[in-house]
């Protein structure tokens, strides 16, 4: 999965389609460290929500928060 993340970071970087400090491999890696250890650590996430995370509540809500995490970050600027 790394190195197809990696792969596609790198062509989007050839193609000078990116940030001038794009980090590839942080690129690659921070969608899979977001997404796969959001499922690893579901039981607990869980625990924080007042219904599952699968539910379309929720998983609206999380898509929420990542696009405006990746988008504007979490603190102003």
């Amino acid at each position: 999965m790394v190195a197809v993340n990696k792969t596609h970071w790198q062509n989007v970087a050839d193609a000078s389609a990116n940030s001038a400090d794009l980090d590839v491999t942080w690129a690659a890696l921070n969608p899979l460290i977001l997404t796969l250890g959001t499922l690893v650590l579901r039981r607990h996430v869980d625990r924080q929500l007042p219904e599952p995370l699968t539910s379309p509540t929720q998983l609206g809500r999380w898509e929420a928060s990542v696009n405006k995490l990746l988008s504007r970050g979490q603190l102003p600027g």
